[in-house]
């Protein structure tokens, strides 16, 4: 298990160290950096998977994640996010922008629990063959079995084809209906655990079904003409899947006609019966469920990860109700401290939580107290 995630030069998280456990939320206004922390540890587990992860993950950092947009600003080089657990030390990764060259300089550093040992650092894509036994610590450690949810409703309820032998929720929902058609046909008992969650935070949700969904896709086909080749654009049609569900006293119901809040829960316990990762990030807990379901999936996330000890989640919210389901030293609040970094404090650590914890529930002690204490040196 992760204990403890450091960031350095992250965006707004300059110097910011995160205490992790089984399930904790971060909690703080928009723009604190909140999402910045579960970014990061995507990141940086990603490159865990071992040499092919590694490198695809070359392509990680472009586009909207590159290196100079994420290096915390003005005039920083370096950046550096590391994770440290039960059963290593320390895995980080550094990146520093090369003087006089363009992008940045990627390495890899890895520090198990032997005592005689210390750290090693590689250079990320370096051909020394001692990378290869540091990827078989980090696969051992299942240190890149992670998900990154950010959880649109729109893809969750969108018909699916995938080729795939075994399909995945992704990190937006797509690919939910070939997940749920899957889990049907393999008749272990999961499907059925789905129904029983989801069931617990929106109780008009009774059954859910697959159901068969034409799918058209416009492909491009590579042609030859007389030696001259060319593409050319095709409308192909595939038998996929979609999905029903059992609502109440209504009936069947598509997926395209439920409610943001159903289909956000039913990701999220999809994810957490299929192919369970050891963490799972998730974005906006509370996105679209009434207060009732907020805490009603709480509790479920509380029973999954007590049944699961391989099992953390690491969730942002806005939302009292939530952090009132939560122990105070498990809910992290972000603040901003100048408007270039951040800092991170337990609720717990509030000068004046012990003398109010008799009469305030957390989200209501966090609500009055909102995160300026925080950025104020903790009171």
């Amino acid at each position: 298990m992760i204990h403890t995630a450091r960031f350095t030069n992250f965006k707004l998280l300059r110097d910011v160290e995160v205490p992790l456990g089984r399930f904790r939320v971060v909690v703080g206004a928009n723009g604190a950096g909140k999402s910045s922390i579960l970014d990061g540890l995507h990141f940086l587990l990603q490159l865990a998977g071992g040499r092919s992860e590694v490198d695809r993950a070359r392509a990680l950092f472009q586009g909207p994640r590159d290196p100079g947009l994420l290096v915390s600003r003005p005039g920083r080089s370096e950046f550096s996010l590391s994770v440290a657990g039960d059963r290593f030390r320390l895995f980080r990764l550094t990146g520093l922008r090369r003087e006089g060259e363009e992008g940045f300089l990627f390495k890899l550093c890895f520090h198990g629990n032997e005592a005689d040992s210390g750290p090693v650092e590689y250079p990320l894509g370096s051909d020394d063959p001692l990378l290869a036994d540091l990827y078989e610590k980090t696969v051992a450690l299942h240190l890149a079995s992670v998900v990154r949810l950010r959880l649109d409703a729109t893809q969750l309820a969108a018909d699916h084809y995938s080729e795939e032998r075994s399909p995945r929720v992704e990190y937006d929902g797509a690919g939910l209906a070939s997940v749920l058609q899957e889990m049907l046909g393999a008749r272990d008992g999961r499907f059925e655990a789905i129904e029983r969650d989801l069931a617990k935070v929106v109780p008009d949700a009774r059954r859910i079904r697959s159901t068969r969904a034409r799918i058209v896709r416009r492909e491009k086909v590579r042609i030859s003409i007389d030696g001259q080749e060319s593409w050319s654009e095709q409308r192909r049609e595939y038998t996929g899947s979609g999905f029903e569900v059992d609502w109440g006293k209504v009936g069947w119901v598509p997926a395209g006609h439920l409610s943001e809040g159903t289909l956000l829960a039913l990701g999220v316990v999809t994810v957490l019966h299929h192919r369970p990762p050891a963490l799972i990030l998730l974005d906006d807990i509370d996105k679209a469920l009434h207060p009732t379901a907020q805490r009603e999936l709480v509790g479920l996330l509380k029973a999954v990860a007590q049944d699961r000890p391989e099992l953390q989640v690491l969730a942002t919210t806005h939302s009292p109700y939530v952090v009132d389901e939560m122990a105070p030293e498990d809910v992290l609040v972000c603040a901003s401290v100048d408007g270039l970094s951040s800092s991170v404090s337990r609720l717990s650590e509030h000068p004046k939580w012990f003398q109010q914890r008799p009469y305030l529930q957390p989200g209501e002690f966090w609500s009055a107290t909102g995160e300026s204490w925080v950025a104020e040196g903790r009171g």
